[in-house]
């Protein structure tokens, strides 16, 4: 009577090769997309404001106020950056705001995978711009990694059954 352990070679290379590569070829095919928060960020961040919007000699505070209540966006304004702006905008969306209103003060923003509009100094987004992986291309060496690595155990483990063999 065969048991079940005793199969060939082949099969065991192929069941380990399966059951350790597996992961790591479904993350490849079916690459991580970053979750609906962010694409509700980045619809936030496109939400128009009704009108005219008109900032004279007003806190960055307030107007991020105003745009946290209006689009839903969650914003963190690094301490000690809370500068006076002047500005007039007709139907602006958030990130225009954004983009015309934080450079003339030196500030800029990164927004996070969780939702989260950081505003900071240039230097310091900067830095955190760099540091910040892609979500795909983080999910996608986390394939490569686990492929390697079940390559590898799949290689040991052929490599004893051979040497195995050859003692019998």
């Amino acid at each position: 009577m065969k048991r079940i352990w005793d199969v060939s070679l082949d099969t065991r290379y192929y069941s380990f090769l399966f059951l350790f590569a597996a992961p790591a070829y479904l993350l490849i095919l079916f690459p991580y997309s970053s979750n609906s928060q962010t694409a509700d960020t980045q619809e936030a961040l496109d939400y128009r404001l009704s009108g005219p919007l008109v900032a004279d000699e007003t806190e960055l505070s307030t107007i991020l106020i105003l745009l946290q209540d209006e689009s839903g966006l969650n914003f963190v304004l690094d301490q000690g950056c809370n500068p006076k702006v002047i500005f007039k905008l007709d139907n602006p969306s958030v990130r225009e705001i954004l983009d015309a209103v934080l450079p003339s003060v030196g500030l800029d923003y990164v927004v996070f995978e969780t939702g989260a509009v950081r505003i900071g100094p240039k230097a310091v987004i900067n830095k955190i711009k760099m540091l910040k992986p892609q979500a795909g291309m983080r999910y996608f060496m986390m394939g490569v990694a686990v492929g390697i690595t079940a390559a590898f155990i799949v290689g040991l483990v052929a490599w004893k059954f051979r040497l195995g063999r050859a003692r019998t």
